[in-house]
């Protein structure tokens, strides 16, 4: 255990990042949940062991052994109606508890940064004030018009180490430590088929199963989305991750 962590977790933000993630959801591959957590944090030395895990992880105060275990994912493949399949990972519950702790210890910041423009993360009902927004909008005048932009496999493009130098230079430093643990190496995505064992290792964007994916897409889309604002005042932004 790391004592001289820069970031602490309290247990009133374990105790509520483990009852958001307590929903009966898949585990990661050491098969441990969320819920089995919440028995451990019922006890008080279980509890403040679990905030001194979460502490070290959100501090990359871990050693190599325990990062390559927690980063790992277990991978499954569900089918397509038009075929193919659609890749579906599971993260491990102690990483993805310590990132939700940084959600509800920085909530006001980070959703102070997205306000106006990124309607997907920390913004309730987003998709919704979108589109009442749009529809006011067209209302006002009969010349407004609608383009709507996507892109495909957008949470695997963005280069890494891009993003580990925006966290540096912006009022996200806090994240840098788990950002590291996660994606400054390549991590495992781990496929079971019957006996056999197959990995597919992670090296670019973020990955499912990481509980900040979304979160790290639009912080490292946000200064696009900024200057396209500002270059073009009379157009009105409204991105959904």
């Amino acid at each position: 255990v790391d004592g001289a962590s820069t970031i602490g977790v309290s247990d009133d933000v374990l105790q509520r990042a483990l009852a958001k993630l307590a929903k009966g959801t898949s585990p990661g591959v050491s098969g441990w949940t969320a819920e089995l957590l919440s028995v451990v944090a019922a006890d008080d030395v279980g509890r403040r062991f679990l905030c001194t895990i979460c502490a070290d992880i959100a501090n990359n105060a871990v050693s190599d052994v325990v990062r390559e275990r927690i980063t790992a994912c277990a991978l499954v493949g569900l089918p397509k109606p038009d075929g193919g399949s659609r890749p579906i990972a599971m993260g491990e519950v102690l990483l993805k508890t310590a990132a939700n702790c940084l959600f509800e210890q920085h909530r006001d910041v980070l959703a102070a940064h997205f306000a106006g423009l990124q309607f997907g993360c920390l913004h309730p009902g987003g998709a919704a004030a979108v589109a009442w927004q749009v529809r006011a909008a067209l209302r006002a005048s009969p010349t407004h018009v609608v383009a709507t932009l996507d892109a495909a496999n957008a949470f695997n493009t963005p280069e890494r180490g891009a993003v580990a130098a925006l966290l540096m230079e912006t009022k996200f430093g806090f994240l840098r430590g788990i950002f590291d643990l996660e994606y400054g190496r390549a991590s495992r995505l781990i496929v079971r088929g019957g006996d056999d064992v197959d990995v597919i290792w992670s090296q670019r964007g973020f990955r499912q199963g990481s509980v900040l994916a979304g979160l790290f897409f639009c912080i490292a889309i946000q200064p696009v989305l900024q200057k396209l604002q500002t270059t073009h005042p009379l157009v009105k932004i409204f991105a959904y991750m």
